[in-house]
């Protein structure tokens, strides 16, 4: 079941980007078909029978690549020299450099992401502020992510992996890394992937390749976003190809990182077999607690007394904008003093705008559309409590960031939701039906010592997940896989 598992996945991916993958491989000239080996090899199937490459800190074997395959081509071959000689340092298009082995203790480290800057989303920030922390530890981190070998980047050692735009969401479908990517990669000391599927599936191919330890963390309901995005496909199908997929992926992780307990355990319903850590995710908390710009109601035409409810996040389906909106127009007619306030872009951002418009709420509904991050405390501290409706979450950083302002946090009750709110306490976590919620709602409105004093606990309870602590606890789970 791997190849229709991989298969499955791959549509599911240009599914939900809205691509004409035809005619989008059509105008890049680019018709590629991977034999059965490729993908056997690509999934670790089937395993070589080469000499293992012993993983010692010093002193190890020095290697020579060639490609006779061209850049389209995941064949390398590699040649043994003399134990106890080290290799020169490399330095290559990307300005990046290795130190020798035995000159410094550094960890070297690939993260794979299937995006990056300058997308907005909780996994980019995640990234950047894991790969920022390890840097600043003094361990050699690079990121490779497919994209446009013309983006500038203003970071060192981000490596864009050639591939093909799907439409204008900022993701690309890559299929090859290039031979210079693959010297720095055989160098590396732990691969840690943030998605499964496209850098996912590089990084597992060189994990498998070199023999080095990889790690996962999942960041996305995955099994309900194949429902969200392709509601045509039997869920019998679907939920077998993703278990296949994940059951193989997860064999052949050293470990596999979930953000809470719960989402532990949706992982093991998916067949994920294999080491399972729990490390929360973080945010800077510096950042959120003493934001530098100013934004004020009246700029967003907000009435100064007005009780403000802030959603922030993706304006797509998985996070059910338009159920809140809907939730909201029966609100208004139980009381006039809220105004729900949603920041961020995406691709139903229109839709949403024309919802609230039919829905006759647009005198008591705000869109911001896409705000830069740095902004984005200062649009928490104008508010009075965060909400959601979303049921697909894993660990938000949303919830997290609200709390760091002070704010509490209305949500219903699913994986994800239920570790970042304490219920009655920081929050409400109501249940998967619109009464729960509306009742909840309106106390929020209507009560604001209540507010305050959840705004003190969701304040104090955001302190121990910052992401210092989640980059701290990431790095010593590599030390214990060396």
């Amino acid at each position: 079941m791997d190849l229709p598992a991989l298969c499955a996945v791959c549509v599911f991916i240009l599914v939900q980007s809205g691509v004409n993958t035809t005619a989008e491989i059509r105008r890049h000239s680019l018709w590629w078909k991977p034999s059965a080996n490729f993908c056997r090899d690509l999934l670790g199937v089937r395993r070589t029978s080469r000499k293992k490459r012993t993983r010692a800190r010093h002193g190890p074997p020095t290697w020579a690549m060639m490609d006779p395959g061209g850049a389209g081509c995941l064949q390398t071959h590699l040649f043994w020299h003399e134990w106890g000689t080290k290799p020169k340092p490399v330095r290559n298009d990307y300005d990046c450099y290795i130190q020798p082995w035995g000159e410094s203790l550094a960890m070297r480290i690939a993260l794979f992401s299937d995006v990056y800057k300058p997308v907005t989303n909780g996994v980019v920030h995640h990234v950047a502020m894991l790969k920022h922390y390890l840097e600043t530890w003094g361990e050699q981190v690079w990121l490779f992510v497919p994209g446009s070998s013309q983006q500038p980047d203003d970071e060192p050692n981000v490596i864009r992996i050639p591939g093909i735009p799907i439409a204008d969401t900022g993701y690309h479908l890559s299929i090859a890394v290039d031979h210079r990517s693959r010297e720095l990669l055989q160098q590396m000391d732990v691969i840690h992937v943030h998605h499964p599927f496209v850098s996912g599936s590089f990084g597992l191919f060189f994990s498998n390749r070199y023999n080095i330890p990889l790690v996962f963390t999942n960041h996305t309901r995955y099994d309900l976003y194949v429902k969200q995005y392709l509601p045509l496909l039997p869920s019998a199908l679907s939920e077998t190809a993703l278990q296949a997929y994940f059951q193989i992926f997860s064999q052949r992780c050293a470990a596999l990182i979930a953000p809470s307990e719960s989402m532990a355990e949706v992982m093991r319903g998916w067949g994920v077999e294999g080491r399972i850590v729990v490390i929360p995710n973080g945010i800077d908390l510096d950042r959120f607690e003493n934001p530098t710009c100013q934004v004020n109601r009246s700029q967003l035409g907000i009435p100064e007394d007005a009780v403000v409810a802030i959603y922030v996040g993706r304006m797509s389906g998985e996070k059910s904008v338009d159920r809140l909106l809907r939730l909201y127009r029966y609100l208004v007619q139980e009381e006039q003093e809220s105004h729900l306030l949603l920041v961020g872009s995406g691709p139903e951002l229109d839709d949403y705008r024309a919802l609230a418009q039919k829905l006759g709420i647009t005198d008591r509904v705000t869109f911001t559309g896409a705000v830069p991050y740095d902004e984005i405390p200062c649009y928490l501290k104008l508010s009075d409590f965060f909400v959601s409706a979303s049921v697909t979450e894993v660990h938000p950083l949303s919830f997290i960031e609200a709390a760091a302002c002070r704010l509490p946090a209305l949500g219903i009750r699913s994986p994800g939701v239920n570790d970042l709110i304490r219920n009655g306490e920081t929050g409400f976590i109501a249940e998967d039906n619109d009464l729960s919620f509306g009742l909840r709602f309106l106390t929020l409105v209507r009560d604001g010592d209540l507010r305050r004093r959840m705004g003190e606990a969701a304040y104090a309870f955001s302190r121990g997940l910052s992401a210092h602590n989640n980059a701290r606890r990431v790095l010593q789970l590599y030390q214990e896989l060396q």
